[in-house]
């Protein structure tokens, strides 16, 4: 276990845990290196959730500028193409 105090180098402690008998330097490396190549992906899908929920409740229509937009195309029907605000 690493201690940290603001004057004296860190100290490296003794610890009594069964986790430390078998995480070294190079383990828990790898455990770190692991996390973050587990996480990339899982952000990726909660990115790709989170824009299919703005989509599906058209969250972003309520970011829109209406009060000085014109509005080019045949209406805000949603079942056909979606159309930008210009």
């Amino acid at each position: 276990m690493l201690h940290w105090s603001p004057s004296p180098p860190p100290q490296v402690l003794d610890s009594h845990s069964p986790f430390c008998r078998y995480l070294d330097d190079n383990s828990c490396s790898a455990l770190i290196i692991l996390g973050f190549v587990m996480m990339s992906p899982l952000v990726v899908v909660a990115a790709a959730i989170f824009c299919g929920l703005l989509r599906r409740l058209r969250l972003l229509l309520l970011f829109q500028p209406i009060t000085r937009a014109w509005y080019r195309g045949p209406g805000l029907d949603w079942g056909g193409d979606v159309l930008a605000w210009v």
